[in-house]
């Protein structure tokens, strides 16, 4: 298994869990704060890695990693931009045969694909879906944003409505669930303590409800670095 994240926080993850590492560079054509987050940079469906052409050939020996573990890459060619919505093409909330997504703003490559495949596309006005929503598995997820719980709640998921307060993201007013954090298996790793978010004994009891087992990453509140694609 390897975990794909931002080369500001991939040292101390592999240093916690011992999980090799792949960091990923900050691409110029977002804003800068965010310019690492595997979360802005990478929507995984599949098998299949996808991604801003750009950004590919710019990072040729990331993208030869990736394929090497057996994934295929999708380069998309929507432009990326600093400023919302045109940095959300691949932003898309995977849960399950399920995609939330700001369809309109989302990657042609990732909506055809969904339509070819069999994926259920549930459009949200919340452009940053993965970042804003934790996705525990096909099931269960955490967010804050109302806009994706109604949309979660609709399709029968089960969603944890949050604080929105508690996560910090450099150069913004605040960080998001998703963006703090990762799951592999029945592990969620988190950027930080939950103890030092507003709604942690929600989180732990939800949790622990369904088998899921938090890891501490940080000794820092939670911080939203881009959360981790597990390949």
């Amino acid at each position: 298994m390897t975990a794909v994240l931002s080369k500001l926080v991939s040292e101390k993850f592999n240093k916690v869990t011992g999980i090799e590492v792949l960091p990923l560079e900050a691409f110029c054509n977002l804003d800068a704060p965010v310019s690492s987050h595997a979360d802005m940079l990478l929507c995984v469906i599949e098998k299949n890695v996808f991604c801003y052409e750009k950004y590919c050939l710019g990072n040729d020996l990331i993208f030869d990693t990736i394929s090497s573990l057996g994934y295929n890459i999708v380069k998309v060619k929507k432009p990326c931009s600093k400023e919302y919505p045109g940095d959300i093409a691949l932003n898309v909330l995977v849960m399950g045969k399920t995609l939330f997504c700001n369809i309109k703003n989302t990657a042609v490559e990732i909506i055809n694909f969904a339509k070819s495949n069999g994926y259920k596309l549930v459009n949200v006005k919340q452009g940053y879906s993965a970042c804003s929503t934790l996705a525990l598995d096909e099931r269960h997820a955490i967010s804050a944003d109302p806009s994706i719980i109604n949309a979660i709640r609709i399709e029968g998921k089960k969603v944890l409505e949050i604080s929105p307060e508690g996560i910090s993201l450099d150069g913004y007013g605040c960080g998001f669930i998703g963006g703090a954090s990762g799951v592999s298996g029945k592990k969620v790793y988190f950027f930080g303590d939950c103890k030092s978010h507003p709604s942690h004994a929600e989180i732990d009891a939800f949790l622990n409800k369904n088998g899921f087992e938090p890891i501490k990453i940080l000794d820092t509140k939670l911080r939203d670095f881009g959360g981790i694609k597990f390949l």
